[in-house]
């Protein structure tokens, strides 16, 4: 078990890393690309192909454009 504090630090340093990565597209993508979730051209790796979540995000934004 963590401390209160740990904790606080903990979360302090995520949002702190999150401010970081999220300055810009390019970032946020690089993060992913690190990460193994996307290929360096930008697309989903094949085990996040199919993610029903990013799955039904896209249908409900592409829904208003149809």
């Amino acid at each position: 078990m963590i401390s209160d504090r740990e904790r606080k630090e903990c979360i302090k340093a995520m949002r702190a890393y999150t401010k970081k990565i999220s300055k810009s597209k390019e970032a946020v993508k690089n993060h992913f690309v690190k990460a193994g979730i996307l290929t360096p051209k930008g697309n989903l790796r094949k085990p996040y192909r199919n993610l029903s979540i990013l799955l039904d995000q896209a249908k409900y934004q592409n829904k208003g454009t149809a």
